[in-house]
């Protein structure tokens, strides 16, 4: 059993399929579609996604965690980049 909690901004909870922390906040869809509040990963980007008439949980979809982890380790290599060029002048 999974203890359902009310959408509100800045609310938490652990995603009862993947076990991770998640936040709710405001979408950032662009026009014709309307923002509305979603539960996010810790980075912003949505937790689930809406595929064939039902939510599923990025957190646990093969594809979603390959680009999560792609882009994670695209940033890493930014960070790294920007530390071995030094300060900026």
């Amino acid at each position: 059993m999974h203890i359902v909690v009310e959408k509100r901004e800045g609310a938490t909870m652990i995603c009862y399929q993947c076990g991770e922390k998640l936040v709710c906040r405001m979408s950032n869809y662009m026009h014709p579609y309307t923002n509305k509040l979603q539960w996010q990963n810790l980075d912003g980007t949505a937790h689930y996604k809406y595929d064939s008439g039902k939510f599923t949980c990025t957190g646990t979809d093969e594809k979603s965690r390959q680009l999560k982890k792609a882009l994670q380790q695209q940033d890493e290599f930014m960070r790294e980049a920007k530390l071995s060029k030094g300060p900026s002048k």
